[in-house]
């Protein structure tokens, strides 16, 4: 059960911020001048300044959050259109943190989560390329959040490096606090309802599955009773959920898994990242990781982190995946940054 937090005590606090972004000069480079990065046709992008790129077209777009890896540099979030053209980002501003987690409102407003110092942490809601408010807290950090109950709720996942502590609700759009209740550290990410039903939410439980559970503002707890469980494959650690039409998706850490909607108690998979898309796509190496998953159309974008054939180093892949594991590399981030998860914003 989850139990109900008390307003007061741990629970987070809003601020209004606007700050100016630190802007810069775009390198346009080829990825395979990036090391030990290679891709296959298109356009790349410089991690090192994103702001540079042509303007991003009003409404869908995805976003890929961007840690440090190397000194000097800043953190980021790459933006793409719904064909994954890439497009002007932010250079996010050193007082903000080190990201942690990403999403979006339907309205098209973008949502990032850092970390600071001493586990401290903060939800900052940008506004085009500015930040526009933020919830603040002194213990955790966003780990996970997603738009639940049709789009009236944010849901946040707040914790440690190690899992979940705190469950948020906050009313749409103006994040108004609804409730806030107890999480463990199995639960890894927070989405909307695998069953599709009004007023519940899913929460992961590590090793284990999908847990939905019910939405109710004014209880003490988040009831389970009798609500929707889906299993994971054995020993599968899961990082991300994403629905689809017909399903959802599930990152674990050796591959992709699906979940077909009414069709199974238990996610599919995991399947890898196996069969190139085109006969100049390289694949990773077999050892990958899996971080985070976005739909796109029946397929997936992944993050995952790994190396591109044998000797190269370690980078962060952004793979577009069907359920057989075909995939197309979209782009390789260099050694100066790290990839921490992806997400669409905008309906």
């Amino acid at each position: 059960m989850f139990k109900r937090l008390p307003r007061d005590g741990g629970c987070a606090t809003v601020s209004w911020m606007r700050w100016p972004l630190v802007c810069g000069l775009l390198a346009g480079l080829l990825l395979a001048a990036l090391p030990g990065c290679r891709v296959s046709g298109g356009p790349t992008i410089d991690p090192t300044d994103p702001t540079a790129l042509p303007a991003c077209p009003p409404g869908r777009h995805l976003l890929v959050a961007l840690r440090v890896r190397q000194s000097g540099n800043n953190a980021a979030l790459l933006r793409f259109t719904p064909d994954l053209a890439p497009c002007a980002g932010i250079s996010f501003t050193s007082d903000l943190g080190t990201p942690t987690a990403v999403g979006g409102l339907p309205d098209g407003r973008e949502l990032v989560g850092f970390t600071g110092s001493y586990d401290s942490g903060s939800l900052v809601v940008f506004e085009g390329d500015l930040p526009a408010l933020s919830v603040e807290d002194e213990s955790y950090h966003p780990i996970s959040m997603a738009v639940v109950d049709g789009a009236s709720t944010l849901a946040v996942l707040w914790g440690t490096d190690s899992g979940g502590e705190r469950l948020d609700l906050y009313r749409l759009p103006a994040l108004e606090p609804l409730g806030s209740y107890d999480a463990a550290w199995e639960n890894q990410s927070v989405s909307a309802a695998l069953s599709g039903q009004p007023s519940r939410l899913a929460l992961t439980q590590q090793g284990e599955g999908i847990q939905e559970l019910r939405i109710d503002p004014g209880a003490a707890s988040l009831a389970t009773t009798g609500e929707l469980q889906v299993g994971f494959p054995t020993n599968a650690r899961a990082s991300a959920v994403a629905l689809v039409s017909g399903g959802a998706w599930a990152a674990t850490s050796d591959g992709l898994s699906f979940w077909p909607l009414g069709q199974s108690h238990g996610f599919l998979g995991p399947t890898r990242c196996m069969w190139p898309a085109t006969a100049e796509t390289p694949l990773p190496d077999g050892e990958e990781t899996y971080h985070s998953v976005a739909p796109v159309g029946d397929d997936a974008v992944t993050l995952v982190t790994g190396r591109l054939g044998e000797g190269g180093s370690e980078t962060t892949l952004i793979y577009r995946m069907t359920r057989r594991g075909e995939c197309e590399l979209l782009f390789a981030v260099g050694d100066t940054h790290r990839g921490v998860a992806l997400a669409w914003s905008g309906g």
